[in-house]
């Protein structure tokens, strides 16, 4: 196990946002390819710069292992003629496997004989079976890819080179015809062509050439040199872990540098200043080591070493400047003008082409917003701000400075707000809109936020459902199932009691008919998130479809019933049999309507038994704790058994049969007030 093999694709600069994710396919693919070639191996180690992707093998055999497999053919039955003699199926089922029909043995499976054969099989050479590693480079899946020259495959850049090295030999091989050998190439303008001396020197070799391999390395070695500046220059630098990734991947020999820029620029919002640095130019920003304020430097990295830095950092500078010079000029323009300006003019903004505008759109959020408030019973100066921001919270979409840096909207906004004097409240919540922007994002922190954000999640989801526009596949342009997820997020983290189905359709006096023919989808494609939600806490999927079978159930109570399932899997459990019980009840019952119960036509102690208990359960027993409810449920279940026992439910004696079936349609409803049971596994 002392062999290592390496394989190396060289091609031009790739986008940095396609590495990470080329270097998990291709560790996935080989590691599959290993197990599915009976290879052992003991690790595996990737390699990626912008220029290049690369795998390693570690601890190698010299060959695969000597194996005999033996194969399944037909039945006895077909594979031998009436005169004894083997026939044409089984004789082919032979040669199929290298062997003949003398090699075939008979022996049971599942109850009945078959046909077996065994073979063996001679382990082949460790250079033979890697060799095909390279076409695993081939498949790698990019979001876009480019033809280059005549040739007919595609890829995300065009490849110019290939390293293949089983410790110091080369491996005959290609990738997209370009023919392996020992050479590599160094940096583009600090190295040159780089002989590979064998798998193991891979780094170093490189390295030698101003080229670090490993992106890890490379992001140890930017960290290292900030906190070096840190601690020279007695300043904090922000860290932002996307935009380190992002960094080191489009390096191949990192050097750190400070630069400068006016202060006068400090004077913009420090979203603007932070997202112009960031966000457009891959820069860090830079904070006070007391203060924790903001100051007029940023970090970069280059991509080479320290030669004419100076001269690096001055044209970073100037780049950067001309950036800001644009940003503080659209700033102090957008200042000119008022909030009800560019709410004016929203109706110019279209939403979609088959939505309408900005400005309607706002109207209906506006809308959505005091009904939620007063379902919800939020307070009064609480809901007059989500009020207030309802109708102006899209004004920022009309500024310049939005209009450049887009990813500022909301985030402008509340900045704007506060500028011009808006109540901190409303200027938070207008922040707080599109929150959250992922599934695992930070959720609005006030209620105001809270509020306005769910009513423009509700109103893009019904709106572009009622217009046909739905997600289809992993197709989701509008990401609807994104803010599908951020409804249920924001309701459950309020714990906030709305009947959902209800609500949405109640909305209907907004958005018309087109609305109500959809209504069933949008809510199933909310539901649909809540399941996912629930499944990202562990939740089993039984326990999930149990308690989806009731939509008037609040999403706070099914999260509850939910984890009191699961934190309890006792109630499942075949040897207390309660669930078993509770499903005789549904599964006998098809009806959803409960009917008045005649005591006078018991004719059984045990009707009589269960009828007192069901008038026993206390009124509120939907507002009740689960727990409690759960205890109901459990005490009635020798009652149920006892009824089933002595009693024939569909009798022909109608009214007789009706009461008994009224009985169990009380009981019905209250179970289906907590889980649907027959969606439940008993163990």
């Amino acid at each position: 196990m002392n062999n290592h093999y390496l394989i190396e694709c060289g091609l031009e600069e790739m986008p940095a946002n396609v590495i990470d994710n080329s270097l998990e396919q291709l560790e996935t693919a080989t590691t599959t390819f290993l197990k599915e070639h009976y290879l052992p191996y003991e690790s595996i180690e990737t390699f990626a710069t912008p220029r290049r992707l690369a795998i390693r093998i570690n601890g190698l055999g010299d060959k695969q292992p000597d194996r005999e497999e033996v194969f399944k053919g037909p039945s006895l039955k077909v594979g031998k003629a009436n005169d004894g003699t083997w026939s044409k199926a089984a004789v082919g089922f032979a040669k199929s496997k290298g062997a003949t029909a003398n090699d075939l043995f008979i022996d049971d499976f599942q109850g009945e004989p078959y046909l077996f054969v065994k073979q063996k099989s001679i382990g082949l050479p460790t250079s033979v079976v890697v060799a095909h590693i390279a076409k695993l480079f081939e498949r790698i899946n990019f979001p876009v890819t480019m033809h280059w020259q005549d040739h007919s495959f595609s890829y995300i850049r065009p490849v110019h080179w290939v390293v293949s090295l089983l410790n110091d030999d080369i491996i005959p091989t290609s990738i997209f015809n370009i023919t392996a050998d020992r050479i590599s190439r160094g940096h583009r303008f600090l190295g040159s062509d780089v002989k590979v001396r064998s798998a193991l020197t891979y780094e170093e070799d490189l390295e030698k050439a101003h080229v670090i391999v490993s992106p890890l390395k490379r992001q140890e070695m930017i960290v290292s040199q900030i906190k070096q500046i840190e601690a020279e220059k007695n300043v904090l630098v922000e860290l932002h872990p996307d935009l380190l990734k992002e960094v080191r991947n489009i390096v191949e020999y990192p050097t750190v540098f400070m630069g400068n820029f006016s202060k006068k620029y400090l004077e913009l919002p420090e979203c603007v200043l932070i997202t112009t640095m960031k966000d457009h130019q891959r820069y860090f920003e830079v904070y006070d080591a007391k203060s924790k304020e903001l100051q007029p430097h940023f970090i970069s990295v280059r991509n080479g070493n320290h030669n004419f830095i100076d001269n690096v950092i001055k044209g970073n500078e100037k780049v950067l400047v001309a950036r800001l010079e644009d940003a503080l000029f659209f700033y102090h323009d957008d200042l000119k003008r008022s909030i009800e300006d560019y709410v004016s003019q929203l109706s110019q903004l279209s939403v979609h082409e088959k939505i309408g505008s900005m400005a309607e759109k706002q109207r209906r959020v506006s809308q959505i917003v005091n009904l939620l408030a007063k379902d919800l019973e939020v307070d009064s100066k609480t809901s007059e701000a989500a009020i207030t921001a309802s109708k102006i919270y899209k004004f920022d979409l009309m500024t310049q400075t939005v209009q450049e840096l887009t990813e500022l909207q909301g985030t402008y906004g509340e900045v704007f707000a506060l500028k011009k004097g808006v109540d901190p409240v409303v200027a938070k919540a207008i922040g707080e809109q599109y929150l959250p922007v992922s599934s695992h994002g930070r959720l609005p922190e006030s209620v105001a936020g809270s509020l306005l954000a769910l009513a423009d999640k509700i109103d893009n989801i019904i709106s572009f459902f009622s217009a046909g526009l739905l997600p289809t596949g992993s197709n989701d342009p509008f990401a609807l199932r994104r803010q599908a997820m951020g409804i249920v997020q924001i309701i459950l983290a309020n714990k906030w009691i709305i009947d959902l189905d209800l609500f949405v359709k109640e909305l209907s006096a907004i958005y018309g008919s087109e609305q109500a023919n959809v209504t069933d989808s949008i809510l199933d494609f909310i539901n649909e998130r809540f399941s996912q939600y629930a499944s990202g806490k562990n939740i089993p999927l039984d326990i999930i479809k149990g308690v989806q079978r009731n939509r008037h159930i609040n999403y706070v109570r099914r999260l509850q019933i939910a984890n009191y399932f699961f934190e309890h899997p006792e109630l499942k459990s075949e040897e207390k049999g309660i669930i078993e019980g509770l499903v005789r009840v549904i599964r006998i019952i098809k009806s959803n309507t409960v009917h008045p119960v005649n005591p006078s036509q018991f004719l059984t102690e045990s009707e009589k038994a269960l009828f007192e208990a069901e008038k026993s359960v206390p009124t509120d027993y939907e507002e009740l704790p689960v727990a409690d409810q759960i205890a109901i449920l459990e005490k009635m279940v020798p009652l149920i058994n006892n009824f089933f026992d002595e009693n024939m439910v569909m009798v022909d004696d109608q009214p007789i049969r009706e009461n008994r079936i009224a009985l169990l349609e009380f009981l019905k409803e209250l179970i289906l007030d907590v889980i649907d049971v027959t969606e439940l596994k008993t163990k």
